[in-house]
């Protein structure tokens, strides 16, 4: 005993001097690595974060510290700042997902790599990983390196860094800093790729080589930390056998020595128990170790499998809850609109509705549409497709029946509503439904366009870009035609005659063939005139005629599709504001006509985004917890929102632009499209009365050139109605010259608000009303449906007003209220006191 205690001394001190020796290694390397630590700061961080497209090394050098703060970082901060990594792959120990690639990263310490630049999504992710630099910076200070990397994460430097432990010759951080860029340069001429020297980052980024030079001293220090761990281990041991030799030792000494057995130590029982110990035992041993150890391997993959599990369910659920947020305000709006659907048999009266609106009422102007409509919608609540009470529905109806005034919207859509603003065409109800008419019509029929205002060839100028323009009677209508059939190209034919259409073979054999051409995908070979010729199916045919409705004949209407074109007011209105634009304020009328495009555009953007988001919302089997998929549905409601923004700001800037800035403007007109719209009412009186927009449209245009800058106040519009009334009326006979200017007063007085419809209809065409039943008014059918309110007033109050005149007082009272009270005091007792 006194003999292994001699020898384990000398072990002992063996091992301190090995101890101490490692130690002195060690400590220097340490204070290299906390050295260039220290130099690291918020604005280390900062620098590299700012970089916009840096140099592929320094992507390199941040890659390498995100790897070692992802397995040496403290762990509450390392999960929350690393966010999304998951554990490393062989050769690529914890590298963060975003920073994995197919491909190998060779490339990136390829010569002449150190001027090469990083691609952006991986730069992009590398700023995502890095995020808040005090952030970041917290987690350097808490990386846990004091006690060596492991084996994987040195073997992943050094297989990037040029370190002390790679490099032939040794050298610590502060080596590695001082080699020249020559060197570094000249080292990558080799066939094989040169390791990244803090020269190379330096040449880079001067922050990227504080960072690579602290990467290098860590890698230095785990070298040098492995052998002072080493031997610290081996001198623990020493003391311990040490103190066990010495303890049986004196535990011998003070006994006698037959009454203990003789204690050895650890290492020598050990072996003397090994050495009873037969070959079934080891075999035994064996097999329970290798049991165990099976056990062991599957505990590992069971707890790395579940803890994977648990941190791809954690993201899932990140992923669900971040999605709801961001769906949140669409959640009401869309449980708005579900409740607001309509019932089916309302949904399918809207579509009968909408078909006949198409088929019946294109021919007719805006009043015979109001009334086809009030009939149309009565004979639905008859058969119980409409809710009942609608009042003819003309307004829309609160059960979502289909109303007269977004049956545009309802069959084209309100992109395509914009888009006919932007193509040109008036901007008022009545004109896109002769637009969604005319749209409709070639999958019905060639339409017919009843143009008395010659408005519509301008649009279609615009819609149609590539289209083939000629006049009827021409003579080369029919050459056109037949060549636009082979071609598939558009065809205008404009002024058309209707009642001499037919009377041409080859039109009248085109227009019977639509049915033909409609039903056909490819070209087919039909009988034009006397010769047989192939037709393209892509043929589209536009007739425009300025006669009215009731000049066509019936044979051509069964064979063409008849629509009635003539804005309102409102469309007047619009494009007489866009002309007066061109004259006073060109770079006004250049924003209005941008602001329209921007809406068009904005609206096709938001139905797109609104679509795709529905889509992938209902797509089957779509993993909507699934992180990728929750970022796809949140970029769409974002973008989806934020196009929606900005269609509300282009429309609120449009309205602005159009009351405010251009109220001067707007006024003018407004009243300019009362006499337009009175001069296009004349024609119905003579053909001869007929007035195109363009003539009526050059004489207020004249009259804004000649007045110039003196269009503000009142007195600019009373001197251009003056002017436009003095002008219109001189092409008007005598006897339809009272007329002219009487429609012209009561028009101006109601759209001004002084009067109201009732009124004028009145002084124009006076006559019983149905608003209050009169007794004793002869000429009022004397029908009380239980909604207008009886009245009597008595007898004539007074001897010399005659039978007429009292009638006449009496058909007043039975359209207006304030009527009544002067009969009322026509009738007392002190009537003939009484003003009034």
């Amino acid at each position: 005993l006194e003999m292994l205690v001699q020898r384990a001394r000398e072990g002992v001190m063996a091992a301190e001097k090995e101890e101490k020796d490692a130690s002195l290694g060690m400590t220097k390397a340490k204070e290299q690595a906390l050295h260039w630590q220290s130099k690291i700061d918020r604005n280390t961080i900062d620098q590299i974060k700012s970089l916009a497209n840096p140099p592929k090394l320094v992507g390199t050098i941040m890659e390498l510290i995100l790897t070692l703060l992802q397995q040496y970082g403290t762990g509450a901060e390392q999960a929350g700042s690393l966010e999304g990594s998951s554990p490393g792959t062989p050769g690529v120990v914890g590298q963060p997902p975003q920073l994995r690639k197919r491909h190998s990263t060779a490339h990136l310490f390829s010569p002449g790599s150190e001027t090469a630049r990083m691609e952006k999504e991986a730069w992009q992710a590398i700023q995502v990983a890095i995020g808040d630099s005090q952030r970041f910076l917290d987690l350097l200070a808490g990386l846990k390196w004091e006690e060596g990397l492991s084996p994987d994460a040195v073997n992943l430097i050094e297989s990037r860094l040029a370190t002390s432990g790679n490099q032939s010759g040794g050298g610590a951080a502060s080596e590695l800093a001082s080699r020249p860029s020559k060197e570094s340069v000249s080292s990558t001429s080799g066939s094989t790729p040169s390791l990244i020297t803090v020269a190379m980052a330096r040449h880079a980024a001067e922050s990227a080589a504080t960072m690579c030079t602290f990467a290098v001293a860590v890698v230095d220090y785990s070298h040098s930390f492995k052998p002072y761990k080493l031997a610290v281990e081996k001198l623990q041991r020493a003391q311990q056998d040490l103190r066990e030799l010495e303890s049986s030792l004196e535990a011998g000494s003070s006994l006698p020595p037959e009454s203990h057995p003789t204690a050895l130590p650890a290492d020598l029982a050990d072996v003397a128990e090994e050495a009873e110990l037969g070959e079934e035992d080891l075999q035994r041993l064996e097999a329970g170790l290798r049991e165990l150890q099976g056990k062991f391997d599957k505990a590992v993959v069971e707890k790395h499998s579940l803890e994977q599990t648990c941190q791809e369910l954690s993201e899932k659920l990140k992923a669900a809850n971040h999605l709801l947020e961001s769906l949140k305000g669409r959640q009401e709006s869309w449980r708005q609109r579900l409740a607001s659907l309509p019932p089916l048999e309302v949904l399918v009266g809207s579509c009968v509705l909408a078909a006949a609106l198409t088929v019946y009422c294109a021919p007719l102007p805006a009043r015979g549409r109001r009334e086809v409509f009030h009939s149309l919608v009565a004979v639905c609540e008859a058969h119980h497709l409409a809710p009942t009470g609608q009042g003819g529905g003309v307004g829309g109806g609160a059960e979502g029946l289909l109303s007269l005034e977004n049956y545009a919207e309802y069959m084209l859509g309100k992109p395509s509503l914009y888009r006919l603003v932007v193509e040109g065409l008036p901007p008022d109800t009545t004109s896109q439904q002769s637009a969604c008419a005319i749209c409709h019509a070639p999958s019905n029929s060639w339409p017919l366009i009843v143009d008395p205002l010659r408005m519509v060839e301008g649009w279609l100028r615009t819609r149609e870009g590539g289209a083939t323009f000629c006049k009827h009677g021409s003579g080369e209508v029919n050459s056109l035609l037949l060549q636009c059939l082979a071609d598939g190209s558009t065809l205008v034919v404009t002024e058309v005659d209707p009642t001499s259409l037919l009377e041409d073979r080859v039109v009248a054999d085109v227009l019977q063939c639509w049915r033909t051409l409609h039903a056909a995908r490819t070209p087919v070979k039909i009988v034009v005139g006397e010769t047989e010729m192939e037709c393209s199916p892509a043929f589209k045919l536009y007739m425009v005629t300025c006669e009215p409705v009731g000049v066509v004949p019936a044979g051509l209407m069964s064979l063409v599709g008849v629509v009635h074109f003539r804005p309102d007011r409102a469309g007047l209105e619009g494009l007489l504001l866009d002309g007066f634009l061109q004259v006073q304020n060109p770079k006004s009328g250049q924003e209005r006509a941008q602001l329209r495009e921007e809406i068009y555009s904005q609206a096709v953007r938001v139905d797109l985004l609104e679509a795709e988001l529905q889509g992938e919302l209902a797509r089957e089997g779509a993993q909507l917890g699934e992180p990728r998929a929750a970022r796809t549905i949140m970029a769409l409601s974002k973008a989806c929102d934020d196009a929606q923004e900005s269609l509300a700001r282009a429309l609120e800037s449009l309205s602005v632009m159009t009351e405010v800035h251009l109220a001067t403007l707007h006024s003018l007109a407004r009243r300019a499209s009362v006499v337009a719209d009175v001069v296009s009412a004349m024609s119905s009186l003579r053909p001869a009365y007929r007035t195109s927009y363009h003539y009526m449209q050059a004489v207020f245009l004249a009259f804004m050139e000649q007045a110039g800058s003196r269009i503000q106040g009142e007195d600019a519009a009373d001197r251009m109605m003056r002017a436009a009334y003095s002008h219109f009326l001189r092409g008007y006979f005598e006897k339809d010259r009272l007329l002219y200017s009487l429609t012209l007063s009561l028009e101006l007085e109601l759209s001004r608000g002084r009067a109201s419809r009732q009124e004028c209809e009145f002084l124009t065409s006076p006559g019983p009303g149905r608003r209050f039943i009169v007794k004793g008014l002869a000429t009022q059918m004397q029908v009380n449906t239980g909604e207008a309110p009886v009245v009597n007033f008595g007898k004539k109050p007074f001897d010399w007003m005659s039978d007429r005149q009292w009638q006449m007082l009496l058909m007043l009272a039975s359209h207006f209220q304030w009527m009544h009270d002067i009969l009322e005091r026509l009738s007392s007792k002190d009537s003939k006191e009484a003003v009034w």
